[in-house]
């Protein structure tokens, strides 16, 4: 019999494109500088740092009890009023913070767009050639990406008469890209206007996506006035790109993967919120101090000592996962998240500074390289403590069933020996003597070892109880248990059958010897004093297996 097939996938997904940045940092990565050095093409991303003003409101709007919860839906509020007047005087119109959304990145912003404005079967125009993620998502939600062809001797702008000759009843929006990815063609505003014309007048949407509008040198002619007209809303959407304008992507890899893999971790961890079990409760031990403080100097001198990173293989770096399992695994999830965290922070900031190994040739983008580092030394932690933790759980959880068992077990032997002692004299009761009698009975016949029998009465017991109480009475028959107590084999077996009634097994006693151990019983009860001034007097038999 065959294996069964996989559940199924949606076939737009399977049917689309892989995408060229991938591909393309692949083959980087093992491009050894042989024909010069590298210019990255690949992927459009800020050649100067993030405003350190910038980074310093994030760094603060993070550590506020609000970064914790959740956020408006369209965006924060302070933000988008922000952006709204920015771009208000930037674009000579009036928007308004109302008509702002702020999304997780321009990508998340156009794929919104495009649930919003067409569904299965419809088509949008996008100009060739065109940004892969555009027609992915396209593809995606089965909607048709209709190629809007662009000449490259007019340098790839396209043209709105081409578009209109496309527009048919199923067309929901056009996309311009201005500057544009991936020809980096600036189209003019004449040909801006041209297009939110046609729009306007087929009655759909111009989708213009400005994510590289920072890219334009300083005193370039403005890119429109679109956002000038009274109407703009009612065809025109916007889309824009704070990572591409604030250098702030790069920032994601300390800000984002560092707050989602090591800090906010590591927090809960110390603050008790660690949900397995730990390794042990135990100091580490001398071996595993000594691979803590080596990891800990590794990265010191890969991030922090200037030139010594560099001596090393990009890849090298990645051999401090081999430490890192040891502390996982022998000291804590706790230990190991701190220790990381404190490696992010260090190699973030080196690498900003133009240290450590990720500064070599075949590096395109050294603060990416740490970011990969983070979440591939986060997927080794939680990787090693979720193959652990459930048996470590099950080792608890077997533990505790050891003990409730443990404590059922003496428990049960509790309540069998209640159930087979006379509760006044701690003597056997009748139901022991059943027993065990017939037990000893049994052993002494298979063995040929005589078996000794003793009952007793005491004398006037009744008498005692009515003169002197039962109290009186009480008394006098846990005197006889601990007479008999000091009298008897340790071996020997005292049974209360009822009353004032007893029974005494001796195992490898003949009938001689029974005698002489009743006879010691009569004298030694003869010194206990009754409450009626009386002595203590019992009658005796005694017997022997036959």
């Amino acid at each position: 019999m065959s294996a069964p097939s996989p559940a199924p996938l949606n076939p737009d997904l399977i049917d689309t494109a892989t995408p060229p940045i991938p591909e393309a940092k692949a083959w980087a990565r093992g491009y050894a500088g042989g024909n010069g050095p590298l210019i990255d093409l690949s992927q459009a991303v800020p050649g100067s740092p993030p405003p350190a003003a910038l980074l310093e409101r994030l760094a603060e709007a993070a550590a506020t009890p609000e970064s914790t919860r959740y956020g408006p839906i369209m965006g924060d509020d302070i933000l988008r009023e922000a952006y709204a007047a920015e771009s208000s005087a930037f674009y000579g119109g009036t928007i308004r913070a109302q008509e702002i959304a702020i999304t997780a990145g321009c990508n998340q912003a156009y794929v919104t767009v495009m649930m919003a404005l067409a569904r299965a079967g419809d088509n949008v125009l996008l100009p060739t050639p065109w940004y892969f993620n555009h027609e992915m998502t396209l593809n995606m939600l089965g909607v048709e990406p209709r190629p809007l062809p662009c000449d490259p001797q007019a340098g790839f702008v396209p043209n709105a008469e081409t578009a209109e000759a496309l527009i048919d009843e199923r067309t929901r929006a056009i996309v311009l890209v201005t500057p544009n990815n991936p020809t980096g063609a600036v189209y003019p505003p004449a040909t801006i206007a041209a297009f939110a014309a046609l729009c306007r007048k087929r009655r759909i949407w111009l989708v213009l996506d400005e994510t590289y509008r920072d890219f334009l040198l300083e005193g370039a002619e403005g890119p429109h006035e679109l956002f000038a007209a009274s109407d703009w809303q009612d065809s025109l959407i916007g889309l824009y790109s704070f990572s591409k304008a604030y250098a702030v992507f790069s920032a994601w890899w300390l800000c984002d993967s560092g707050g989602t893999f090591f800090f906010a971790p590591a927090l809960l961890l110390w603050l008790g919120a660690e949900r397995t079990t730990a390794a042990a409760d135990r100091q580490p031990s001398p071996v595993d101090t000594l691979v803590l403080l080596g990891m800990v100097a590794s990265a010191a001198f890969l991030f922090a000592i200037p030139g010594v990173g560099k001596l090393v293989r990009p890849d090298a770096v990645f051999l401090l996962t081999v430490p890192l399992s040891w502390i996982t695994l022998r000291i804590s999830l706790r230990a190991a998240y701190t220790l990381l965290t404190l490696i992010c922070i260090a190699a973030t900031v080196g690498t900003v500074m133009g240290e450590g190994p990720f500064q070599g040739p075949g590096v395109a983008n050294p603060l990416q390289s740490v970011g990969l580092m983070t979440v591939l030394f986060a997927m080794d932690a939680l990787t090693l403590i979720a193959l652990t933790s459930e048996r470590r759980e099950a080792e608890a959880r077997l533990h505790e069933a050891r003990g409730t068992l443990a404590r059922a077990v003496a428990r049960t032997e509790d309540l069998t020996r209640e159930a087979l002692t006379d509760p006044l004299t701690g003597a056997g009761n009748r139901r022991h003597f059943t027993s065990a009698g017939g037990t000893a009975f049994y052993l002494a016949r298979k063995a040929g070892t005589p078996l000794g029998l003793i009952l007793f009465d005491l004398d006037h017991f009744k008498r005692l109880n009515d003169s002197a109480g039962h109290e009186a009475g009480d008394q006098a028959l846990r005197a006889v248990a601990m007479t008999c107590g000091g009298t008897l084999r340790e071996h020997d077996r005292l049974f209360r059958l009822g009353g004032e009634e007893f029974a005494v097994v001796l195992p490898g006693v003949s009938l001689a010897g029974a005698v002489e151990v009743a006879e010691r019983l009569r004298q030694a009860m003869g010194y206990i004093a009754l409450a009626d001034g009386q002595r203590m007097t019992a009658s005796f038999g005694v017997t022997e297996r036959g």
